[in-house]
């Protein structure tokens, strides 16, 4: 079979552009260790000579290697970086904001709606380094029993950050310098039979990075090193994601609390969410080179979270996802429902917590805020059950768990550049 190549690969790694023929191969054979790049442990990188008959490099030991790796970073990519274009996007939160559940529940979602409506595939494009995400679906979605409580602490692990956070970057060295080398979650969305683009598929098909970093990576308070580094890819995102947790906020909290009365217990209020915000703004404007008040040109989605919790204050806004029957047998986005509900929902942050709207605005030229619930429902108190701080744990009952858009950011970041890959509907 006849691979069709890219012209150019933009390493996920590093970002560095290079030709397919310039792939430098990871030796098989034990003997052959020790890389400049990654130290005397990993697999030495090399340019082959010698390829098999199914277009796979042999080593100097002659093993049949089946890994490639980026000509300036060395790291490890999957081969399909050099048959389909990368769409990076970035995600940022604040430490307790709930990234984690997010990410789990969109991911576990778009594997079933971009197959059945879209008709899309959605596939781990390299399962070992996406084994953090597929943890979070597997402690939302494939709990043994369904109606047992679980207390929703423990549910899943919070994203780590620091000396222990090996998972989540890599240590690349060049000479003397030592650089951290984010590490993406990478998915490959590829067109299925009954898709317009089916024939054209490595030119529309996609693979689509994703940068999760800690919270605390933004918080100006921890002076590490490589922060910047760590955090480079705001740069290079076709879209960003603000996951904001209202509930953190003592205004839009209490607005609930008048509301809908009681709310979970032990509620966290920190200022937090805005500082990294504002942060992350400070980065990529300094790394631009821009002055201050340059707005930056990717969007940026404010995803306003626990929207089960708050949707009392804005009951006019539909639960059904803005997605709609196309008149080729698929679906599109709806564009004008997904602005409404962003009108709305910036008028009611402007008027709870403005200085979320505030930050974002300063930010990005172009910000859409939009609902999201990884749940679906509020986790409630089990008073036979306590928390590390003595409180009355809170629980969910797996069968309970119905996300609600958490699927709408990536439609619409797909639908704007992935080159028709999700269709979408405008005025």
């Amino acid at each position: 079979m006849t691979l069709t190549l890219q012209k150019s690969v933009v390493c996920p790694y590093c970002w560095e552009g290079w030709e397919p023929e310039d792939a430098v191969w990871v030796s098989r054979h034990r003997d052959l260790r020790g890389d400049p790049r990654l130290g005397v442990d990993a697999p030495l990188r090399f340019l082959p000579t010698r390829f098999n008959a199914r277009g796979l490099a042999i080593d100097a030991r002659d093993q049949v290697c089946t890994e490639i790796a980026c000509p300036r970073c060395h790291l490890a990519l999957p081969r399909a970086f050099l048959e389909f274009k990368s769409l990076f996007v970035s995600i940022v939160g604040a430490p307790g904001s709930g990234k984690s559940f997010f990410l789990g529940a969109a991911v576990n979602q778009l594997r079933n709606i971009l197959a059945r409506q879209f008709n899309l595939s959605f596939q781990d494009a390299d399962p070992e380094r996406n084994i953090t995400v597929t943890d979070y679906e597997n402690a939302l979605f494939q709990q043994p029993n369904l109606d047992k409580p679980v207390e929703v602490a423990n549910l899943i692990r919070k994203t780590q950050f620091g000396d222990g956070a090996g998972d989540t970057f890599y240590s690349v060295r060049y000479g003397t310098h030592e650089r951290r080398q984010p590490r993406p979650f990478s998915f490959l969305i590829d067109t299925l039979p009954g898709h317009p683009s089916t024939e054209k598929a490595k030119r529309y098909g996609r693979i689509m990075c994703l940068y999760d970093n800690a919270g605390e990576s933004y918080l100006p308070t921890r002076q590490d090193l490589f922060a910047e580094d760590m955090t480079a890819h705001l740069i290079r995102s076709k879209f960003l994601l603000f996951l904001f947790d209202p509930l953190q906020d003592m205004g839009f909290y209490r607005e609930v609390e008048r509301k809908s009365g009681r709310l979970e217990s032990g509620v966290r209020f920190q200022s937090a969410q805005y500082v990294v915000l504002n942060e992350a703004a400070r980065r990529v404007k300094q790394l631009l080179g821009g002055s201050p008040s340059t707005l930056h040109e990717a969007p940026l989605l404010v995803l306003v979270s626990k929207w089960d919790a708050w949707k009392g204050l804005l009951p006019e806004l539909s639960a059904i996802e803005p997605v709609r029957p196309a008149s080729s047998g698929l679906h599109g986005l709806d564009i004008p429902e997904v602005e409404r509900a962003s009108a709305m929902i910036r008028d009611l942050l402007n008027r709870l917590c403005p200085t979320i709207v505030q930050t974002a605005e300063s930010f990005c030229r172009e910000v859409r805020y939009m609902p999201v619930t990884a749940l679906g429902t509020s986790p409630r108190p089990d008073p036979a059950r306590t928390d590390s701080r003595g409180m009355a744990a809170e629980v969910i009952v797996p069968r309970d768990i119905h996300p609600r858009w958490v699927t709408v950011p990536f439609l619409y970041g797909i639908g704007r550049f992935g080159s028709g890959l999700v269709p979408v509907f405008k005025r």
